[in-house]
Order: C-alpha cells, then structure tokens, then sequence
C-alpha cells in the first residue's frame, strides 16, 4: 500500500481528518484510496482470471486451470513470502482460497469473469486494510484473513452446490 502511505504522509491518514476534526477537502484520501485499490485491483484481474484461467482452461480441467493462477496470483505478492513462514503460509492460504472463489464465481463472458473478479478483490482488499490497517501482513492478521478466506470459499462453494441440485 506505498501509495496509500504517500497520499496520506502528512498525517491525514485514509480517514482525512487530524486529530478528530475533519476539515474541508481532506476526505479525498479515502476516496482516493478507493480507487486506486479498484484500479490496481481490475488490472491484476485482467491478467489473472481475465487472461492467464481462460487460457488455461483450454488446455487443462477448470479446477487445476484456477489452482495454476491462485498460485501465480500468491507468488506474484512477493513480499508476502519476505515476511516469515507464518506470513508466507498464511498469504499463500488465503490467495489460493481467494482464487477458488473467484475463479468458481467467473463463469461467463471473459468481461463478467474480469467484473467478478476485480470487484471480488477490490472489496477483499479495501475489507482488509480497514480491518487491519497497515498491518495487513502482520500476525495474527494474517492467519485470520486465513481461516476466513477458506471459511468463506467453503461456504459459497457449499450453497452454489446445494442449490444447483
């Protein structure tokens, strides 16, 4: 989040205001923040489930086609793995459940596979930082977006099921 880090350096924060008080103007931090996470989130996912899990469905089953761009989605966050094992494990966890769910929920069109996507992982990404700030890759933060990332995958995966019998 360096970009965050910079909009915000003179102590306004994502929040905009100083000390409490709000002032005229400084809330374009967050709204900033807002869309830079959008945008950097839309062009990973014209990469990932746009480009690389449709190509790779053509020559390998769906399942093993998301699992190969969840791995390279979790590789490409290099400075996860720089963090220690818990963080590494942790991060590589919770991108390879994040992808299942957004490569399972794409099915269509490659723009409503990108849309999916990109919106899924703008929301996992803003939902992160305000939740755990700019410690998103500290401990135990990151063992939570863990267990919660698989939580999550496994419950939609579960009722897409039940609903489709």
């Amino acid at each position: 989040m360096p970009a965050l880090r910079a909009i915000g350096r003179r102590g306004n924060g994502i929040h905009g205001a100083r000390s409490g008080r709000a002032r005229r103007g400084r809330g374009l931090p967050f709204v900033a923040f807002f869309v830079i996470q959008l945008v950097g989130a839309t062009g990973e996912e014209i990469g990932w489930r746009g480009f690389l899990q449709p190509l790779l469905e053509t020559r390998v089953r769906r399942f093993v086609a998301i699992a190969v761009t969840g791995a390279t989605w979790a590789l490409w966050h290099v400075q996860a793995f720089g963090a220690g094992p818990v963080v590494a494990l942790s991060f590589f966890v919770s991108a390879m459940a994040f992808a299942v769910l957004l490569g399972s929920l794409g099915t269509g069109s490659c723009r409503q596979r990108i849309v999916v996507a990109a919106v899924g992982h703008w929301l996992l990404n803003v939902g992160i930082y305000l939740t755990a700030g700019d410690e998103t890759l500290g401990s135990p933060q990151v063992v939570f977006i863990a267990v919660g990332a698989v939580v999550a995958t496994a419950a939609t995966l579960a009722v897409r099921s039940w609903r489709a019998r």
